[in-house]
């Protein structure tokens, strides 16, 4: 190819090229003459706005800087829109769109143009997170023992929820903290005692805090309904070929009863079902043998079941006197707090004289109980009555057979007359008044029917004028209008009438008008205001004007509401939009009511325009190009055309030209070398806008490119390339800003790397054993030719083999791996072999050239650890991963298990062991559990692959023999030791009952109460926690009383206490934790370990076992 050729493609690319590898920023950071770039730029995230604040350059360049660009973009690494700014060091850009990143640059502004930018800054608006909202307790469903909470997830403040704190009482408002959860909506409180009302609130907690207190939720847990107790059988009376029960109502069990069962016998312990569904506490069996014993019984029946029979009661019927007949409940009468009844004596004494009778009373029919029993009497006042209750009675006659047959039922409902209602209001009319009152708080028991009306002309004269129905207001029309009237009211019932209300007076009047329409008299419009004025009304309607509404709208005749004045003659409407035209009106007010609309005026509210963007001022040749954005607001009137202005420093401005609404000009009055400033101002009907933001311009003559770079070097050294070269001879007529780095894999496919300012170079962004070519062109801005090309090549150590194994074998161990997946460049010349008995005692044991090694220097029997490494011509590689093996003469079973051990809690029996000591040269995988219920005769009952089972098949009170075996490829193992457990016959304990903990004489103490059930085995112990929170209870004692005394606390903290109980068959569960604050300043901080604890029956011994969690590697399993 012809040179000529060559270069027009080069040129060519260049042309194509260079625009995409640089933009404006890294242009001028070649220009000496420019500012450095802005130091420590700072981004702040707000709600919708991004502060951001800067230092001012090391070096401000060539002259003092005169303002700052800023570049805002959404896309990471790209200038985005440029803000430019005077000479200040900080800049709030809003309005912005939350969640969206923003990416920030700063670069400074001198006479010579723009310095380097910052580098890149992100800052992602967020509206500020607060604590969240409060939840909705949704639900609190009781159940037995227990109380389900639900709740809706609230608003997270813009922090996401951690967990919920649930707050309980016993009391409404009263709710202390109890518990705190995760990220759930429900929670199931289980320490509740039923029958007790306990009142919830639940708070949301993030990151921020805690939420404000959710709605309050109340339940009341209750045990399940049972069948009813058994009733007591009241003794019978028995009659001529009939008996006579009563009973009594025996607890219902939580479920209303339905009904009795009556049983009947002719022996003692022998009776059956006679009847059922009984509703009412007495029964008459009748159809009897006279002279024949009858025993009997009762049950309750509820929606559960029947109960237990009640106590046996008998009789014998006998003929000649019976009981008396039923009387005849003639008047039940209604009185103020009482009852009088009145009945006829029963048409038959039975024989025998009436000495008694008895009087039932129920608050539904057929509900009735004795509530007293009077003599030979025909009437009774029953005094223990509630005005507005309905009662439900009956009577019946006793003689000395016994009770007859209860009478016909009455019902009354006591009452008095009505409390005083309140007289509310009496408002004057014309020529009337009328009068609204309230119910009184009390009807006396009956309703009320009527209200009378009481009137007078003076205070306390009140007189009857009339009677009105059960309504609430009364309209007195026929007055004379001046005079006062006063007024009392009463309530009727069918008691009568009650007391007088309080007094209320009026003074009926002729009536007043709306005032006359004011006049609007002018609209004068101002900036984004128009400012109304308005002339009183001719009349004001024969009351006082007390004030005006202002109507607005935007089109004639189309106002609304705008708003309501006091007495005043001018309103200023603001916040209306310039360039919108706006109607108007104006009403009075009087104590009638609106007038009529004023006239109407119209205006239009304006200002002069926002001030314009200057975008651009580009210099070129003799000339500089300005470009600008219109202003935001053109203040209500069209903007006309826009004012230049320029100046030879930032505070000489002065007006240059004036152009037609256009948004560029071309200024062709400048001298190339001179630096320039710029302004531009919007003009419109109103007036000339506040100036722009200023731009500077310094239009220069074009220059050359430089030469190409000599002497280009190239260097490999640890991890990088470094490269140097000599500046070329002819720059082209302006100074070398910097150089362009080019790198290629050939010496044909060279493409950009880097730009640097001096003559050298460090590539560390290179692969070893890789051939890279290198060229480097000057920069005066303009790019010139490049150098010659070099190349240089570089290499690392090889990365670490993978894939070791080790095999035993009769003697020997045989190691193979896979080679490194990086030689580093440089081929692999060995591998070395390092051993050891464990893989902290390694050392260099051997080398080879092959991917395999057998070692045949070791001992039968002992375990040995390898691990490789590769050598290539820069050095060694890191080791691999560890291997173990062992050689052995013949491959066997495994050796016996060892260590057998067993601990018992609560009939389960958890065993451990130890691995066998010799695998037999292949790996143990898995054991053989056998068990018996003798020493002779173990067979196979569990396998598992790891070194210890739990087993939970156990019968109280029997002794099981266990032993082990292992197992690999080869085979199994001798049995271990053979191990014997005797299981306890009885049940651990419940929880200790009771927990309480109090602070007294610098020391707390606890108290408790045995628990209720101890499984059948005495109580031994009391296993004692502590902890400075409910999640760090840790076991401090053991006590064998009920109460114990802690000491040594450190005051001001607060200490949480639980406790279980230790019989012989183990440990119970622990009771429910309590705290105590012990009084003071704290001066101890917590920091006791953490134990886990279980109480177990070891072999042949009762005892506790602490199990303490350490980062030792694997332990045996404990429960």
């Amino acid at each position: 190819m012809k040179p000529s050729v060559l270069v027009t493609i080069l040129v060519l690319l260049c042309s194509l090229v260079l625009p995409l590898l640089f933009v404006p920023a890294q242009m001028n950071a070649l220009n000496p003459g420019v500012p450095g770039a802005p130091r420590n730029l700072d981004a702040s995230a707000y709600d919708g706005s991004v502060t951001l604040t800067w230092q001012a350059p090391a070096s401000p360049g060539d002259s003092e800087i005169t303002g700052y660009n800023v570049s805002r973009s959404t896309i990471q690494g790209s200038l985005g829109t440029i803000i430019p700014l005077g000479n200040v060091l900080t800049y709030g850009d809003s309005p912005l769109t939350n969640g969206v990143i923003y990416y920030y640059r700063v670069c400074a502004l001198n006479d010579q143009g723009e310095g380097e930018w910052t580098g890149e800054v992100p800052a992602t608006p967020a509206k500020l997170a607060t604590v969240p909202n409060a939840p909705v307790l949704s639900s609190a469903d009781p159940s037995n023992g227990q109380v389900t909470l639900s709740w809706t997830k609230p608003d997270d403040g813009g922090n996401a929820i951690t967990g919920y704190k649930v707050y309980r009482g016993t009391e409404a408002n009263t709710e202390t903290y109890l518990d705190t959860v995760g990220d759930v909506a429900t929670y199931t409180d289980m320490t509740v005692t039923n029958g007790q009302t306990y009142y919830y609130q639940v708070t949301a907690v993030n990151d921020i805090g805690e939420s404000a207190r959710s709605n309050e939720r109340s339940a009341t847990p209750t045990a399940p309904a049972t069948r009813p107790s058994a009733p007591t059988l009241n003794a019978p009376t028995a009659g001529d070929g009939q008996v006579t029960l009563s009973w009594s109502k025996p607890d219902d069990g939580g479920d209303a009863i339905t009904g009795y069962n009556i049983y009947r016998g002719t022996s003692s312990g022998g009776e059956t079902l006679i009847t059922s569904a009984i509703t009412a506490l007495s029964y008459t069996d009748t159809g009897l043998t006279n002279g024949a014993t009858y025993y009997y019984q009762v049950t309750a029946v509820n929606g559960i079941g029947e109960s237990e029979r009640s106590n046996e009661r008998s009789t014998t019927p006998v003929s000649g006197d019976t009981v008396p007949g039923a009387p005849i409940l003639n008047s039940a009468t209604a009185g103020n707090g009482q009852v009088t009844l009145s009945w006829s004596a029963p048409s038959s004494d039975g024989g025998s004289s009436i000495t008694n009778y008895l009087i039932y009373r129920g608050s539904s029919a057929g509900s009735g109980t004795l509530i007293a029993t009077e003599g030979n009497v025909l009437t009774y006042v029953d005094t223990g009555v509630t005005n507005g209750a309905t009662y439900y009675y009956k009577v019946s006659a006793k003689n000395g057979v016994g009770e007859g047959a209860r009478s016909n039922e009455l019902s009354a409902v006591p009452a008095t007359v009505p409390g005083a209602p309140t007289l509310n209001s009496a408002t004057a009319g014309n020529a009337q008044v009328t009068l609204s009152w309230s119910a009184p708080s009390s009807n006396g028991g009956n309703a009320v029917t009527s209200y009378k009306i009481y009137r007078g002309t003076s205070a306390g004269s009140e007189i009857y004028l009339t009677t009105v129905g059960n309504v609430l207001s009364y309209t007195n029309g026929g007055l004379a209008n001046g005079q006062v009237y006063f007024y009392k009211v009463s309530a009727v019932n069918a008691a009568g009438e009650g007391a007088l209300s309080n007094e209320a007076s009026a003074t009926p009047a002729a009536p007043n008008t709306v005032p006359g329409a004011p006049t609007l008299n002018s609209a004068t419009a101002g900036n984004g205001q128009v400012t109304l004025s308005w002339t009183a009304p001719s009349s004001d309607g024969g009351t006082a004007i007390t004030g005006y509404k202002v109507y607005r709208g935007t089109a004639t005749n189309g106002e609304t509401l705008l708003t309501t004045l006091g007495a005043v003659s001018s309103y200023t409407d603001t916040g209306l939009t310039n360039g919108q035209r706006y109607f108007y009106k104006v009403s009075a007010v009087n104590a009638v009511g609106d007038s009529a609309l004023s006239n109407e005026l119209s205006t239009v509210p304006a200002t002069v325009p926002g001030a314009p963007i200057l975008n651009s001022a580009t210099a070129g040749n003799g000339q500089v190009t300005l470009s600008w954005s219109a202003p935001s607001s053109n203040g209500g009137s069209p903007v006309t055309l826009y004012s230049i202005y320029r100046g030879a420093a930032p505070s000489g401005m002065v007006y240059l030209d004036g152009v037609e609404n256009v948004l560029s000009f071309v200024d062709t009055s400048v001298i190339n070398g001179q630096t320039y400033y710029y302004e531009v101002a919007a003009v419109n009907d109103i007036g000339e806008s506040a100036r722009s933001n200023q731009l500077t311009a310094r239009p220069v003559a074009p220059v050359a490119a430089p030469g190409a770079p000599g002497d280009l070097r190239a260097t490999a050294s640890d991890g990088r390339i470094d490269l140097s070269w000599v500046a070329p001879a002819d720059n082209g007529g302006k100074a070398i800003t910097g150089y362009k780095i080019y790198r290629g894999t050939s010496s044909t496919s060279l493409g950009y790397l880097a730009t640097t300012a001096g003559t050298t170079f460090s590539d560390s962004t290179i692969t070893s054993g890789v051939l890279y070519y290198y060229q480097v062109s000057a920069l005066n801005p303009d790019e010139g030719n490049r150098s010659t090309v070099i190349s240089a090549i570089f290499t690392v150590r090889p990365s670490t083999p993978t894939d070791l194994t080790a095999a035993g074998g009769n003697g020997f161990i045989t190691l193979t791996w896979s080679a490194p997946g990086s030689d580093g460049g440089s081929p692999i010349t060995e591998y070395k072999v390092y051993r050891g008995l464990s893989h902290t005692t390694m050392s260099l044991w051997s080398s080879t050239n092959d991917t395999s090694f057998t070692d045949l220097n070791v001992e039968e029997g002992v375990n040995y650890t390898y691990a490789v490494s590769a050598v290539n011509s820069v050095g060694e590689s890191g080791r691999s991963s560890t291997v173990s093996a062992s050689s052995f003469s013949v491959l066997s079973a495994p050796s016996v298990p060892q260590d057998l051990m067993a601990s018992v809690n609560d009939g389960n029996v958890l065993l451990n062991w130890t691995a066998p000591a010799a695998d037999g040269g292949s790996p143990v995988t898995g054991y053989n559990v056998f068990r018996g219920v003798s020493s002779e005769v173990l067979i196979p009952f569990a396998n598992t692959t790891d070194p210890w089972y739990l087993d939970t098949t156990t019968v109280k009170g029997m002794t099981y023999y266990y032993a082990i075996t292992a197992m690999n490829s080869l085979g199994e193992s001798a049995r271990s030791s053979e191990l014997n457990v005797t299981i306890s016959p009885y049940s651990i304990p419940s929880e200790p009952l009771d927990l309480t903990a109090r602070a007294e004489n610098g020391m707390i103490m606890l108290t408790w109460s045995a628990p209720s059930q101890s499984g059948g085995s005495a109580i031994t112990k009391y296993m004692i926690f502590r902890g400075t929170s409910p999640e760090t209870l840790a076991y401090i004692t053991l006590v064998t009383t009920l109460s114990y005394q802690d000491t040594g606390r450190s005051p001001g903290t607060t200490y949480y206490y639980s406790i279980v109980a230790i019989n012989e068959a183990g440990t119970g569960p622990s009771a429910p934790v309590v705290s105590a604050l012990l009084p003071g300043p704290s001066l101890i901080g917590s920091g006791a370990e953490i134990l886990t604890i279980a109480g177990i029956s070891l072999v042949g011994a009762t005892g506790i076992v602490l199990l303490v969690r350490r980062n030792r590697g694997s332990q045996k399993k404990g429960m």
